[in-house]
C-alpha cells in the first residue's frame, strides 16, 4: 500500500530575480542616429509645449483671479443656523450668485478651461464643485443626481478623517434636500453648533453662535454649455435651488459662448430674477492666437519652424473652422512628429545655446545625406570651384562647413525677427493694410517669397514717404524701443544707434516750415512770370518745361527718404526668404499633405475602404482578395456591402438574403444542420442593421419588403 507524506512536494528557492530594462535591449540594436533624432524631437515638443503651457497658465490668471474673488466673497453670511426648523421655513427666497463666463465660440478648448478653472476652486476655494453637461443632464433627476454625486464623492475623497461615514449618493434620495442635511451634518463641527434639540431651548444663543461661526465653503455648480441645456430641466432646477438657497450657500457658474441675449432667451423673467449675476469675459482666441505665435514660430529661440503651406494651412483651420488653440497645438506636434520621422538630419535643430551637443551631432552626421540637400546644393554651385572640390570630396571639410552654416542659419533667424519687429511697426497701422494688420500676416508673406519683390512691399514704401513728421517720429521710437526690449545681434547694433541719430534730426528741424514758405513763395514768382495773354500750345509748352525742373525738397522730404532709403536697405538685407538660405529643409516642414490626412477627415471614403477592402485594416490572409471577389471569410457587414453594390435604387430583401446565404453556405464544407438557416438569416439583420446604421440604406414604403439604397460610387 502506497502511503502519501505531507513532506513530499516541490519547493522553490526564489534568487535574486532581476529585471530587464526595455530601454537598455532596444539601445544595444538602436541606431546612434535614432537615437539623436529622438532626443531632439523630445526637446523640440517640450520647448513649444511648455511656451504653450506658461502662455496657458498667464492668459487665464487674471480671469480665474478674479472669478475666484468673486465667490469667495458670495455668501459670506451664511449661517447654519437656518439649516434646520422653523427658521428655514420662514426665511423668504435669496438670489443666487451667478458668474456669467463668456468663453467664446472656441468650443474644444472649453473642456480644458472647465477643468483648470474647478481644479483651481477645490484647491482655493470650496472642495465642494459640481461640473454639469448638457449631455449628461437631460432631465431635472439627472441634474440633481450628478449635483449630488460629483460633490459628495469629491468631498468623500479629499477628506482625511477615517471616523466620518459619507453619505452613498446611490442609494440616498435624490432631492437636494439630501444635499442640505449631508451639507449640515459634514460642517456642524465647524462652528459648533447645537443640535436641533438644545436649538429649541434658546434662540438667542443661536444667533451668538452663528455670528461667530467661521465662513463655510460654497458650493459651486458650473454649467459648461449653457445654451445647450433643455430648457425646462434647468429652469425647474434653479427655482428649487433658489428655495433651498437659505440652508446652501450655492454659486452658479455659466459658461455661455455667445451673448448676454441667449442667457435672457433661455430663462425667462420669473427664473432670471432669482440670479445675481455678474459678468466675466475670456480672453479672444485671436489674442491667445497671437501671443502663442509671437512665444513659438515667430521667435529665434524656437529652432523649429513651419514652412509656408503649412503655416497658412493651420492659420486658415484656426480662422475659419474651429478657433481651436488645442487643434492648431495638435497640428504643431504632428508636424514635428512627421518632420522628425522623415528628415535624416532632423537632429541638427537644436537651440543656439547647446553648441556642444551640437558639434557631438555634428560629428555623427552622414556627409551624404548633406550633400543631397537641394540648398546645399545650390552653396555648392555658387562657391568658389577650389571650395566645391573640397565640399564635395572632403567629409571633413564639409563638417567644418555644415558647423558653419548652422552657426549662420541660427544668426539669420535672430536677425529676422529683430527686422521683421521694426517692419510690422513700419507697416502694420498704414491705410488698407498692404502688407497685413497681424505679424503672423507679414511673417506668412516672407516665408513664401522675398518680400522687398512684391508689389505689396512697394506701395508700403510709398505710402511711408506721406507720412507726418509726428508720425514718422512715433514708428522710430517704437522700433527703438523694439530693438532695445531684444538681444541684438552685432549686425542690428548700428540699426539701432542710427535710429537714434534720426530722432535727433527729426527734433532738430525747427526751420522746416521757412523753408516750405520759401518754395512756396518761389512757385509763385514762377507762376507770376507767365504771361497774361497766350494761346493754349505755348501755355501748355511753358508748363511742361516748368514741370521738368528738379522741385527743391523740403528738409523734413529730404531725412524722411533718407530713413525710409536706410530702413529699405536694411529690410533686403535681413528680411530673405527662408527657402533661400542653405539648409533651411532640416528647420523648416512643408509637406502640406500629409498634414491635411490627419485634419481633413474623409469618414465616407474610410468606411466604403474598410467594408470593400477588410484585409487592408485587419491585415489577416484570410480576407486577402481581389476587387469584385466576394469571400465567405469576409465579416458580414461586409459581404451585405459588397452585395449591395450589386443592386439598385431599391434593393429586395429576399433576395438580398438569398445571396448573402449563397456566399456564405457554398464555400463551406461543413454538414448542414438544421437550424443554420436561421442563425444566417439572424447574420443577416444584423449586418444590414449595421448598413442602415452607417447610412448605406434606408427603409422604404414604395414597395414591399425593399429598402433604399442610399449611396452611390462605392468601390
Amino acid at each position: 500500500m502506497a502511503t502519501s507524506s505531507i513532506s513530499k512536494g516541490c519547493f522553490a528557492f526564489k534568487g535574486n530575480k532581476k529585471r530587464l530594462n526595455a530601454n537598455e535591449i532596444l539601445k544595444c540594436n538602436r541606431n546612434a542616429i535614432v537615437n539623436l533624432i529622438y532626443e531632439s524631437h523630445t526637446n523640440s515638443w517640450n520647448q513649444i509645449n511648455q511656451k504653450f503651457q506658461d502662455l496657458q497658465f498667464h492668459m487665464t490668471e487674471d480671469l480665474f483671479n478674479s472669478l475666484l474673488k468673486y465667490i469667495k466673497s458670495c455668501n459670506t453670511n451664511f449661517s447654519l443656523s437656518n439649516n434646520t426648523g422653523a427658521a428655514s421655513r420662514q426665511t423668504r427666497t435669496q438670489e443666487i450668485p451667478t458668474a456669467v463666463l463668456f468663453t467664446g465660440v472656441n468650443t474644444p478648448d472649453h473642456t480644458v478651461m472647465f477643468s483648470n478653472l474647478r481644479t483651481n476652486l477645490q484647491q482655493k476655494i470650496s472642495p465642494l464643485v459640481a461640473s454639469l453637461t448638457s449631455k449628461t443632464c437631460t432631465t431635472i433627476r439627472n441634474i440633481i443626481q450628478q449635483v449630488l454625486g460629483q460633490i459628495i464623492h469629491q468631498s468623500s475623497q479629499m477628506s482625511f478623517s477615517d471616523d466620518e461615514e459619507d453619505l452613498n449618493p446611490k442609494s440616498a434620495p435624490c432631492t437636494l434636500n439630501t444635499l442640505a442635511d449631508w451639507y449640515y451634518d459634514k460642517y456642524k463641527k465647524v462652528g459648533n453648533f447645537p443640535s436641533p434639540a438644545k436649538k429649541k431651548r434658546s434662540e438667542n444663543e443661536d444667533t451668538v453662535n452663528a455670528d461667530s461661526s467661521p465662513n463655510l465653503p460654497n458650493i459651486v455648480i458650473i454649467f459648461e454649455d449653457l445654451e445647450s441645456f433643455t430648457l425646462k430641466p434647468l429652469q425647474d432646477f434653479i427655482m428649487i435651488c433658489s428655495s433651498y438657497q437659505c440652508r446652501l450657500p450655492m454659486v452658479f457658474i455659466f459658461g455661455v459662448a455667445t451673448t448676454m441675449n441667449s442667457v435672457h432667451n433661455s430663462l425667462p423673467k420669473l427664473v432670471s430674477s432669482q440670479l445675481c449675476m455678474e459678468k466675466f469675459q475670456v480672453p479672444p482666441p485671436s489674442e491667445y492666437m497671437t501671443r502663442l505665435l509671437d512665444e513659438t514660430l515667430l521667435n529665434a529661440d524656437v529652432p523649429f519652424k513651419l514652412g509656408p503651406k503649412v503655416f497658412e494651412y493651420l492659420l486658415d483651420v484656426f480662422l475659419y473652422h474651429n478657433f481651436s488653440i488645442s487643434y492648431f497645438m495638435k497640428g504643431i506636434k504632428i508636424a514635428i512628429l512627421d518632420h522628425f520621422f522623415s528628415c535624416s538630419l532632423s537632429y541638427l535643430i537644436l537651440p543656439e545655446k547647446n553648441s556642444e551637443v551640437m558639434t557631438q551631432h555634428i560629428k555623427q552626421t552622414d556627409p551624404d545625406a548633406v550633400r543631397q540637400l537641394p540648398s546645399f546644393m545650390k552653396y555648392v554651385e555658387i562657391s568658389p570651384h577650389s571650395k566645391q572640390k573640397s565640399l564635395l570630396l572632403s567629409d571633413k571639410a564639409l563638417k567644418e562647413e555644415l558647423a558653419k552654416l548652422l552657426e549662420d542659419f541660427h544668426l539669420y533667424h535672430k536677425n529676422f525677427f529683430i527686422m521683421l519687429n521694426c517692419l510690422h511697426i513700419l507697416v502694420g497701422k498704414l491705410p488698407k493694410y498692404p502688407l497685413g494688420k497681424q505679424r503672423r500676416e507679414l511673417y506668412l508673406l516672407c516665408l513664401k517669397q522675398f518680400i522687398c519683390d512684391t508689389e505689396q512691399y512697394q506701395e508700403a514704401m510709398n505710402l511711408l514717404r506721406f507720412l507726418s513728421k509726428d508720425e514718422l517720429e512715433n514708428m522710430l521710437i517704437s522700433c527703438q524701443e523694439s530693438l532695445l526690449k531684444q538681444t541684438l545681434t552685432d549686425p542690428c547694433i548700428p540699426v539701432c544707434s542710427k535710429l537714434c541719430d534720426f530722432l535727433k534730426m527729426l527734433e532738430d528741424l525747427d526751420g522746416m516750415k521757412l523753408e516750405e514758405e520759401n518754395k512756396g513763395n518761389s512757385d509763385d514768382e514762377e507762376l507770376a512770370q507767365l504771361p497774361k495773354r497766350t494761346n493754349l500750345h505755348n501755355l501748355r509748352k511753358t508748363l511742361q518745361e516748368m514741370d521738368k525742373k528738379k522741385k527743391k525738397l523740403s528738409p523734413f522730404e529730404k531725412l524722411r527718404e533718407e530713413i525710409i532709403s536706410y530702413m529699405d536697405s536694411n529690410f533686403r538685407i535681413f528680411l530673405k526668404c527662408p527657402s533661400s538660405i542653405p539648409l533651411h529643409e532640416v528647420f523648416y516642414y512643408d509637406s502640406l499633405p500629409i498634414l491635411q490626412d490627419y485634419f481633413t477627415v474623409c469618414p465616407r471614403a474610410a468606411i466604403q475602404k474598410a467594408l470593400s477592402q477588410p484585409h487592408s485594416y485587419l491585415k489577416c490572409s484570410c480576407c486577402e482578395a481581389d476587387p469584385g471577389v466576394i469571400l465567405s471569410s469576409f465579416p458580414d457587414v461586409c459581404v451585405a456591402y459588397k452585395l449591395h453594390l450589386e443592386c439598385g435604387r431599391l434593393i429586395n430583401l429576399y433576395d438580398w438574403l438569398q445571396s448573402f446565404i449563397t456566399v456564405l453556405e457554398d464555400s463551406e464544407n461543413k454538414p448542414k444542420r438544421k437550424d443554420q438557416h436561421k442563425v444566417l438569416q439572424a447574420r443577416f439583420i444584423q449586418a444590414i442593421s449595421e448598413l442602415q446604421f452607417l447610412g448605406f440604406i434606408k427603409p422604404t414604403r414604395q414597395k414591399t419588403d425593399h429598402v433604399a439604397r442610399l449611396t452611390w460610387g462605392g468601390c
